[in-house]
């Protein structure tokens, strides 16, 4: 998975991410990670939902989307 974040200040970003087969996605699966990728081991003919909680060293927290993708 990959995102992009930025913050208006320029003030320096770390991501939580969340990802599981439930929607939302409860599963925090990285926390207050500098990258802005991560890398998930999936099974075929599943569905699954992610989600990034963006947060900035002031604070300031923005919950990202859920997006969701599936193997076949």
């Amino acid at each position: 998975m990959e995102w992009k974040g930025n913050d208006t200040d320029g003030d320096p970003l770390t991501f939580d991410v969340y990802f599981d087969e439930n929607n939302p996605p409860t599963t925090l699966v990285s926390e207050n990670q500098s990258e802005s990728t991560y890398s998930v081991n999936t099974m075929s003919s599943s569905t699954y939902y992610w989600k990034i909680v963006v947060k900035d060293d002031k604070g300031a927290v923005s919950i990202g989307q859920v997006w969701v993708f599936s193997r076949n």
